[in-house]
């Protein structure tokens, strides 16, 4: 558990220095969950971030081609 907190934490921190700010929402979410309740049961905010991390990377990807 405290791995994954951990890893959410930093997704969070990370992504909002980046200014992606709806992936850094969707961290935090996952984070406080993960802090409350631990891993199970979240798939819904978790398929969140898995969105909003694709969605970073594309245009990420975008950026570093132009």
């Amino acid at each position: 558990d405290q791995e994954a907190i951990r890893a959410y934490h930093n997704l969070k921190s990370t992504s909002a220095s980046l200014g992606a700010l709806a992936l850094s929402a969707a961290a935090r979410r996952m984070e406080e969950l993960l802090s409350e309740s631990g891993l199970s049961g979240h798939d819904e905010p978790r398929q969140v971030v898995e969105r909003e991390f694709e969605r970073v990377e594309i245009l990420a990807r975008q950026w570093l081609a132009s």
